[in-house]
């Protein structure tokens, strides 16, 4: 298995030029209600002068499911959709990542099956739908692995849906919706990094370019300064 790793420039973001988008009025907007509600939608309006159409904005408000990613695949398979703006955590961007995929697809019967024989998937001509993501919490991985999370509630079963394709094609990282004054918020998202950053130097087909990066990212979690972090909830 070939794992393409992320090589990372950080560069500031001034006006909607930056940003790469194919056809502003074939994007759809993935979020949750509860983005909608903090202002999400309104901060890229405001940031980037945007102006999302309302038939074009899809919430996403609990782990996907097989039955989820099918019934928002149905809702944007006949929209003529280019691109996807993800803005959100691992469930928003994981549902993103499963819906650019499938959309780019010849052929759509079976979500199962596509998860379960990944190397069979046959792509539209020079039809690849962009993605493009916004995270909202800094630890899923989400928006930069090559993996999606989807759940079969029905058996109560995680699948991972595997295919290279399904990495964004930009990630910006925006400061505005990162920082928030809520524990939770930072705390779940640090344990996960943690997790993350452990589980990829233990991993089978580790490398030294991907150790060095768990190393660095461990450096850099709250370890380095856990007084801090310990009394953040005060």
């Amino acid at each position: 298995m070939q794992v393409k790793i992320f090589d990372l420039e950080f560069c500031l973001i001034e006006n909607l030029e930056n940003l790469k988008i194919k056809n502003l009025e074939t994007t759809a907007l993935i979020l949750s209600s509860g983005g909608k509600e903090r202002g999400y939608v309104q901060l890229l309006s405001d940031l980037f002068e945007i102006s999302f159409k309302d038939e074009l904005l899809f919430f996403v408000d609990n782990y996907p499911s097989l039955e989820d990613i099918e019934n928002l695949y149905g809702e944007l398979s006949n929209r003529k959709i280019n691109s996807i703006f993800a803005i959100g955590g691992g469930s928003v961007i994981d549902s993103a990542k499963s819906i650019s995929l499938l959309l780019s697809l010849e052929i759509v019967d079976d979500v199962l099956q596509i998860i379960n024989f990944p190397e069979n998937l046959l792509f539209k001509n020079n039809q690849k739908i962009q993605l493009i993501a916004f995270p909202t919490t800094a630890g899923t991985g989400s928006e930069a692995t090559q993996f999606a999370t989807i759940w079969d509630k029905k058996k109560n079963k995680k699948y991972s849906l595997d295919h290279q394709s399904l990495l964004p094609d930009y990630v910006y990282f925006l400061p505005q919706l990162l920082h928030t004054p809520e524990f939770d918020t930072q705390l779940f998202p640090a344990l996960d990094c943690f997790s993350h950053s452990l589980e990829s130097i233990w991993n089978k087909n580790r490398t030294k370019k991907s150790i060095n990066y768990s190393k660095l990212s461990l450096e850099n979690s709250f370890l380095g300064d856990l007084e801090t972090f310990h009394n953040f909830k005060d």
